[in-house]
């Protein structure tokens, strides 16, 4: 991480940075017990200076994997950690829906619940979830054509949102 910051530091060299990033983050993930704050912290970095929204889609989704075993009572990340992450990719879908880039859309927003899953009440407070989860209905149904959000994009998106609109990976949410 350090190495990162001094090559960010002088203004050059970011494929340098991003490789020294890259190696310190690795070893964060290594290690046991993990320290999730400076896990967070060089991920967040990474995602700075990755050079654009598709390079630094890779780090969200490390992320949102990183996150995927945990719940709201035992997630690691702060919530502030965890607000960025879910505002942030959140938002790089409704730019991409904006500039009609439909698919990218639907990837971003999608990506944006995942970490829905562990997010405290706090977060998801005032019905925010459920504006999420109204707009992201629009956006399929934009992408379909069909009321009620229906095909591939959708079946994918059930496999992280249960019946109650609670995020959840790993299996079906039917429980199986």
């Amino acid at each position: 991480r350090y190495m990162g910051e001094l090559a960010l530091r002088g203004g050059r060299h970011r494929e340098v940075a991003c490789a020294a990033l890259e190696g310190g983050l690795e070893r964060l993930l290594k290690a046991e017990p993990k320290d999730f704050a400076s896990i967070a912290a060089v991920l967040r970095r990474h995602i700075g200076e990755a050079g654009g929204k598709a390079a630094a889609k890779a780090h969200y989704e490390r992320a949102a994997q990183l996150v995927s075993g945990f719940t709201k009572a035992d997630c690691p990340l702060a919530p502030a950690e965890l607000h960025w992450l879910l505002s942030t990719s959140w938002n790089a879908g409704i730019a991409a829906y904006r500039e009609e880039r439909m698919p990218a859309a639907e990837e971003w927003l999608a990506l944006a619940f995942r970490f829905t899953q562990v997010a405290p009440d706090s977060l998801m407070a005032n019905g925010l979830k459920d504006e999420m989860r109204a707009s992201y209905d629009n956006l399929l149904e934009s992408m379909t054509g069909k009321p009620g959000a229906t095909g591939s994009v959708w079946q994918r998106m059930r496999g992280y949102l249960r019946e109650d609109g609670e995020a959840h990976y790993g299996r079906s949410p039917r429980g199986g």
